[in-house]
């Protein structure tokens, strides 16, 4: 979707990601049904596995928390490069 984007706003995309709430009054984790441990290890992952599909189009991965084999990212933006990141 981030590919996509960049391609429609013609590379004026920046990506925005975050490891989601740390309130602990309003956690995000039980809405999406993740575990409430390690929340900055899963991004981290999470996060190595993005960079591998912006950078190089496909990815092989096997951590922790997230394993992907034979990723890839089609189409690719209209970058030669990566897009901007705001990490959060």
């Amino acid at each position: 979707m981030a590919e996509t984007n960049d391609e429609i706003s013609n590379g004026r995309f920046i990506l925005s990601l975050g490891s989601g709430s740390s309130s602990s009054k309003d956690p995000d984790e039980p809405a999406f049904g993740y575990p409430e441990t390690y929340r900055y290890s899963r991004f981290e992952e999470a996060l190595q596995i993005m960079l591998g599909l912006l950078d190089h189009g496909a990815v092989d991965f096997a951590g922790r928390f997230y394993r992907a084999e034979g990723c890839v990212n089609r189409p690719r933006g209209p970058r030669g490069r990566r897009m901007p990141i705001f990490i959060a």
